[in-house]
């Protein structure tokens, strides 16, 4: 601060003129009773009248504006050459740019579709500056969501997928010859019922089913469960009837978090599928082999490249002390004190498509080795294919017949 030159405004003896550092003039109270900062730019300028704003913002708004904005792209540039982030900025340009990238990286990701979940996880890994690996980050990423839906005409919005919510709705047809075409369209081979044993996926998160549906629908036939963390006692009945059906046995494969419910998850599916089948069998019942395919253990977790997905495993007490989540001493038990967790959301689409393409080649083929587990299942399915169109080419004459 100094004070003004010979050639200023003539002031009163107990008032001083100062200058902040965009160079405005104010005029201030009395030395023991100074203005409060204009809350536009911050500087102790000369309000106007009861705005709270100084002269030369209430003069100049769009200048003022512009030297803001131009102030938050220099703040976010020289935070991110210093390897700082770039999340806290508000500028237009940073959020535009964000919004640009998720955009782009849900139409990379997406076969059909992909979760929110995957996608917040995707932007924590690779756009970290962008994307904080917390809650206002996840809010980030629905926001930006929200705002691609909404804002841009082009935005597919099937390729973002809503597990949590169902449509409970029947099939319905304009006459006869609609529901033959209708149920010709929609047949589909069971292309394991010779076989030695059936094969279950089960998946924790269902916002995840879009994303391998094609593989253990589209590609092998097979059933894909999405049990949501420690499964209702309900769910795993019906799941055990389907097998105790089938009089054969079961494998069943796990893809979920690791973290304390996802661990003892696993070993809850396994010991209820097995005391269900035993109840609704008729004779000895079928054997059941679980595989916790996916994530199964920390080292995994660094193998596939999401290390940087770890979260701290939060422990929490009630007002008594006892902990709020009961899974966390067997969790810390198994792999140590203070583990953290990680959830399977974090894996890349296409890592996730193939664990679940090779995990369920080598349940249907007894190969240990990923090449020779693929190659097998796909002689197995090209005789599968060819069984069903010839199937569906008898359907046809039939109709037409």
């Amino acid at each position: 601060m100094r004070q003004s030159s010979a050639t200023g405004p003539t002031l009163p003896p107990q008032e001083v003129v100062l200058k902040d550092a965009r160079g405005h003039g104010s005029l201030s109270g009395p030395l023991d009773n100074p203005k409060m900062p204009c809350r536009r730019c911050g500087g102790t300028l000369r309000y106007s009248g009861g705005t709270g704003r100084c002269v030369a913002c209430m003069r100049t708004p769009d200048k003022l504006a512009a030297d803001a904005e131009r102030q938050r792209l220099k703040r976010a540039v020289d935070a991110g050459s210093l390897g700082k982030t770039l999340r806290a900025s508000n500028s237009p340009t940073i959020w535009q740019a964000r919004r640009a990238i998720l955009k782009a990286s849900v139409y990379e990701l997406a076969d059909p579709s992909v979760g929110v979940r995957q996608m917040y996880y995707y932007m924590v890994t690779h756009y970290a500056d962008l994307i904080a690996k917390d809650d206002n980050g996840y809010k980030t990423v629905c926001r930006d969501i929200k705002a691609l839906r909404e804002d841009d005409p082009e935005f597919d919005w099937d390729l973002i997928e809503d597990g949590q919510r169902t449509v409970f709705q029947y099939a319905t047809f304009r006459d006869h010859r609609d529901r033959v075409e209708a149920a010709i369209a929609t047949f589909k081979l069971d292309y394991w019922h010779d076989h030695s044993h059936s094969v279950q996926v089960w998946l924790d998160k269902d916002g995840l089913a879009g994303t391998v549906q094609g593989i253990t629908w589209g590609k092998y036939r097979v059933p894909l469960f999405g049990f949501r963390g420690m499964s209702s006692m309900s769910f795993l009945d019906k799941a055990a009837k389907q097998i105790a059906a089938e009089e054969r046995d079961c494998k069943v494969l796990i893809f979920g978090d690791l973290d304390p419910t996802g661990y003892l998850a696993v070993q809850n599916i396994e010991r209820r599928l097995q005391e269900r089948v035993q109840v609704h069998s008729d004779g000895a019942a079928p054997a059941i082999t679980v595989q916790h395919v996916a994530l199964s253990d920390h080292e995994q977790v660094r193998q596939l490249g999401i290390a940087s997905a770890f979260r701290e495993t939060t422990v929490k007490r009630d007002k008594d002390g006892n902990l709020t989540n009961k899974h966390i001493p067997a969790f810390f038990e198994r792999f140590g004190n203070g583990a953290e967790s990680c959830e399977i959301d974090a894996l890349h689409p296409d890592d996730l498509r193939r664990l679940v393409d090779v995990a369920v080649a080598k349940a249907l083929t007894g190969e240990r080795g990923e090449r020779k587990a693929l190659s097998a299942a796909a002689k197995l399915l090209e005789s599968k294919q060819a069984t069903e169109a010839d199937e569906i080419k008898k359907l046809r004459k039939m109709v037409k017949s």
